[in-house]
């Protein structure tokens, strides 16, 4: 194998392994708990908060977008946030 194949068989296991407890979500209606358990959130879509719903994101919690897009909130959208 040459090196050049093996550096970039490396970087791909080390960049598998580092999104591996990524939590993804998808465009569409939000609610719920996000945790610091599941985080980072990698958003790919608008997120729509509706109606009596609730998103809350607990302290800790990194939120990432994969393009520009938005959060219409039209419900409760709660963020506690931590000094990190």
């Amino acid at each position: 194998m040459t090196r050049w194949a093996a550096v970039s068989l490396i970087l791909l296991v080390c960049m598998s392994a580092s999104h591996a407890d990524t939590t993804r979500v998808a465009e569409g209606d939000a609610r719920g708990w996000w945790t610091s358990e599941g985080s980072p959130y990698m958003v790919a879509g608008h997120l729509q908060i509706i109606g009596r719903d609730t998103l809350h994101i607990g302290p800790g919690v990194e939120v990432f977008f994969t393009g520009p897009y938005r959060v219409y909130v039209y419900g409760v959208l709660e963020v506690s946030a931590s000094r990190e």
